[in-house]
Order: C-alpha cells, then structure tokens, then sequence
C-alpha cells in the first residue's frame, strides 16, 4: 500500500523566505524519514504565462507564484492552481469550490492516500471538500491563531472551521487545550484527536557549553559584563504582552549595584501595533530595549545563549516555539498560564507561570528571577531537560506518520491516547 500525504497550506518556507514556518517543514520531513511521500501545495490563483499583467488579480498570483520545482529537503512545494480564468466576479465559482476541485484534482495526480490541511483556516474547509470529492480522510493540524482569531472574524468564518474539524478524520494540536477549545467553538464533539508537538533543533537551541562561549556570544552581540539580559520573542503586538512587561519592569531593581537591566526583543516582522521604545522610555525608562527584527533561528540561538532570562507574558498563544527553544536553550523562562503553556512548564520546576494580564504576579516573578542565580541555574538546567524530552522535530515527524499510518489504515479511532509533553514530567 501507498503512503503518499498531500497537504495544503498558506505557511511554509519558499523562495524569499525560507524560514516561514520552518517549524511545519521540518515536522513534514521527520514524516518523510518515516516513510511517508510528502508533497506541499501552496493555494494560488491561474494566471496566463504571456498576458498576466492586464488584470489586477493575475499579477497579484504572479508575484506570490513559487518557482517550478522548487524543493525544500526532498519536499516539493508548487502552487496549488485554483481556477482564475477571469478575473471577474461574475465568472468565478466561490473560492472555497475552486481550491477543493485544485486539491482534488492534485489529490489525483499524486494518488495520495492521506490529505492534510495545515491550520484549520482559511483553507480546511475547502480541503474537507476535496476530501468528499476524492474519497480520501483527511487530517487538519490546529496550531493557535486558527483556532483562538480567524474563527471568530465572521459567521463564514466559523461555519468554515466547524465544517473543517467536525468532518476530519483525525484533529491534531499542538497542545490538549488547543483541542478543547477548537471543541468549543465548533460546539460539538471532535472525532479522534492528538497531541503532536512542533519539536526543537536541540543541537541549535542549547546553553552555551561554558563560560568562555557565553562571555564570547555576549561581546559579539555588544552585551557589557554587567548587563542583565532578558530575552523576549514576537511581534510588537499587544497580545504577546509586551507592555505588561515592561510595566512590571518599571518597578524591578537590577540584581546589583552598577547592573543594567537589558530587554532583548525579538520580533519575526514588521508588524506592530505600538513604539517599542517609545512605551520603554514611558513605563521602564531605566530599562535599555534593544529590538531586532527578522532574525533566523541561527541569530535567535545565539541570542539565547547571551541572555540571563526568557520572558513571554503572551495574552493567548497555541503553544509558543519561542518558549520551547529558550527552554531547550536552558533559559528559565517566565511566562502565562494560557494555552499550552501549563502543558510544558510545571511552575518553580522548569519555569514560572503567572496569570495573563496580571502585571503584579509577573513583577513578583521577574523579582524572583533576576534575584536568585541559583533559582534561575535550577530551573534553566530542568526547562532543557523539558526540551529535552518534548524532543525534535523528527521525532514528533514519526509521532504524525504514526497518526498517518493509522488515518490511512482505518485505524486511528484505536490509537492510545498518550500525552507527549507528559512523558517529560516523569523524566524531570
């Protein structure tokens, strides 16, 4: 019997950026080492080769089009090619029927036996769609934004992310209370569910080896001896909790005379909704921000290694791979009790957890944190352990052609419901 595994999304790494959700590609291509034949469709609309600059549409495809044979490690990325004949609204079907007939029809070519749509909108229904049209099951993967936001943006919206999951053959997240709560918004039972971590680059993200590659990380990046660094990672939005911290910051000391307190932001994009710096000089002005954009996870590794302290007081996530990372970095982290989170930190062992919102139980956290060395030792040396047992990317790659196997099989409604971020509790 075949294993062949199409899947769709509108987040994976492609020419110009080969970093976007690195994280999905690389789960895809432990599947691949297990077995399975993988291949990605990115959707897109038609546009003709020699006439596309005439109509607005046509050179909106042309420039998101991926290149011919485009590979990323053994996996082929093409467009998926949805019909866009004419660009007009009275001669397109709904866009939902055009990228399920594209997706079927590539279904076909490639005699997959398993469709699966990453993150559950904007393109799962069209895919449940396909699914119906083939006769193939299909897989979704939850991973945060889809299932907290996109849902609730219009009653299409949502009608779109229930006929998604409550027709899936088997509903991955990143985390358990990512599938609770996709249960909630659709308001029914889900069918058969899993919990399939991103994993972590342990040989990229670790602690430095010793003293001397820290002290050197740090005079690269222009870190003085005395700077106390904390480390922060994502977009300048307020949802990722940036103010909170820098007003618990505003009343935090630094850990001793003549140290300076630095806050290291790390944001993926251009996207933001305030001044960084400009609410650094308003609520922590003894706090020096430095925040850079855009870095690899080469760059971020490193970055992790030169700080003291990781600090995510997110309002919401799925499960952050900023948090997995600065654990597997033996930072100990501080972050919110949302989500997933509880699932991979267990407060005072391997991290501290505080309430979101809550800027007092985050201040008497940072306290704690940038007081004791020993505690942040401790704890720093049990996240990696954590990290540690979450594992790589190749190994939660097997976990899903495991699931796959048993999609494929008829099976899966008889897979053991084992937790993988549980098996690290026993191993801390």
């Amino acid at each position: 019997m075949g294993k062949r595994l199409y899947v769709t999304t509108e987040c994976y790494p492609r020419p110009g950026a080969p970093h976007h959700c690195a994280f999905a590609h690389r789960q895809l291509v432990g599947a691949v080492e297990a077995g399975w034949d993988v291949s990605v469709g990115v959707p897109n609309g038609w546009y003709p080769p020699l006439v596309w600059r005439v109509a607005r549409a046509w050179r909106h495809e042309k420039a998101l089009s991926i290149p011919p044979h485009w590979t990323m490690e053994g996996i082929p990325v093409r467009d998926l090619r949805y019909e866009n004949r004419v660009p007009s609204r009275w001669f397109n079907r709904p866009i939902r029927e055009r990228i399920a007939v594209a997706a079927a029809r590539e279904a076909r070519r490639r005699r997959a036996d398993v469709l699966m749509v990453q993150f559950a909108l904007p393109y799962g229904a069209a895919i449940a769609d396909a699914a119906r049209l083939t006769g193939l099951p299909y897989v979704v993967q939850l991973r945060g934004d889809d299932v907290w936001i996109w849902p609730h943006r219009s009653p299409e919206s949502l009608s779109a992310f229930r006929d998604c999951v409550l027709r899936a053959t088997l509903v991955t997240g990143v985390c358990r209370a990512l599938l609770r709560e996709a249960e909630r918004v659709a308001g029914a039972s889900l069918g058969a569910v899993a919990v399939i971590p991103n994993g972590i680059d342990l040989d990229r993200f670790r602690p430095a080896r010793d003293e001397a590659e820290r002290t050197s990380v740090r005079s690269a990046l222009k870190l003085e001896e005395r700077d106390f660094v904390i480390i922060c990672a994502g977009d300048t939005i307020v949802r990722k909790g940036w103010l909170d911290l820098l007003d618990a910051l505003g009343s935090i000391e630094p850990p001793a005379p003549g140290t300076r307190i630095v806050l290291l932001g790390a944001a993926q994009s251009e996207v933001t909704e305030f001044d960084l710096h400009a609410e650094a000089r308003r609520r922590a002005p003894h706090v020096a921000v430095r925040l850079e954009r855009g870095l690899t996870g080469v760059e971020l590794a490193v970055r992790y290694r030169a700080a003291d302290l990781f600090c995510l007081p997110s309002h919401w996530e799925g499960l952050s791979n900023a948090l997995l990372e600065a654990m597997a970095s033996g930072l100990a982290p501080i972050t919110t009790a949302v989500s997933g989170h509880p699932e991979v930190v267990t407060h005072g062992v391997d991290g501290w957890l505080v309430e979101a919102k809550h800027v007092d139980e985050l201040r008497e956290a940072l306290r704690e944190a940038v007081r004791s060395p020993e505690a942040r030792a401790s704890i720093g040396r049990a996240a990696r352990a954590r990290a540690e047992g979450v594992g790589t990317s190749t190994r939660t790659g097997r976990r899903l052609a495991a699931y796959l196997d048993a999609v494929r099989d008829g099976t899966v409604q008889e897979m053991a419901d084992v937790d993988p971020y549980a098996r690290v509790l026993a191993a801390v």
